[in-house]
């Protein structure tokens, strides 16, 4: 149900987290993590696709579930939803001849629980791609960088440390994966 909007939620700030990460570890290494997050539905409008959620602090979101969503019907006030979001990045210093012969690329895969089972799905997208560093601020933790379309991004660098393993014109091959899973346990019968 939430897939699309948290994959989306995501997806903006993909560019931006792979650059940070590029800066953040050593050429060559591989940096992930996961994070799983509760939410109760507290109203539904089957009419509008609606839903509301809150959070073990009390926080609401309202979404409207997209097209895709096709056992909505099958979901009520009081469900529990689960979401786990996990993300991984590998990257790699390559030569610029090896780079000009590279290609970007971006594979998405979808699935959802069969009608046998509560309403559950997944989402997962795997970037491959070259950028190049375009400039590096020490002093202020900033590195820039060219993706495959020509745009630049400026991200601020989780480590550091690490800017002095890196330098402008570096071409670097990164492989980026997301993965969003949501699964609706039906509320406990009283």
């Amino acid at each position: 149900m939430i897939v699309k909007f948290w994959t989306y939620t995501v997806a903006m700030g993909l560019l931006m987290m792979t650059v940070s990460a590029l800066a953040g570890e050593p050429p060559g290494q591989l940096e992930w993590q996961s994070v799983t997050v509760d939410a109760t539905v507290k109203a539904i409008d089957q009419k509008t696709r609606m839903v509301t959620l809150e959070n073990e602090d009390g926080d609401t979101l309202e979404i409207k579930a997209g097209p895709d969503v096709k056992r909505l019907d099958e979901i009520e006030a009081g469900d529990l939803v689960v979401l786990t979001y996990y993300e991984s990045l590998a990257m790699n210093i390559i030569p610029k001849a090896e780079a000009g012969q590279m290609d970007a690329a971006m594979m998405e895969s979808k699935g959802r629980a069969p009608k046998t089972q509560s309403p559950a799905g997944v989402e997962v997208r795997e970037i491959h791609a070259i950028v190049e560093i375009t400039a590096i601020d020490k002093e202020a933790e900033m590195v820039s960088v060219k993706g495959p379309e020509g745009n630049v991004v400026t991200v601020h660098a989780r480590h550091p440390e690490n800017l002095d393993k890196i330098k402008v014109g570096d071409q670097v091959y990164i492989s980026y994966t997301e993965a969003v899973a949501i699964a609706i346990e039906p509320k406990a019968k009283d």
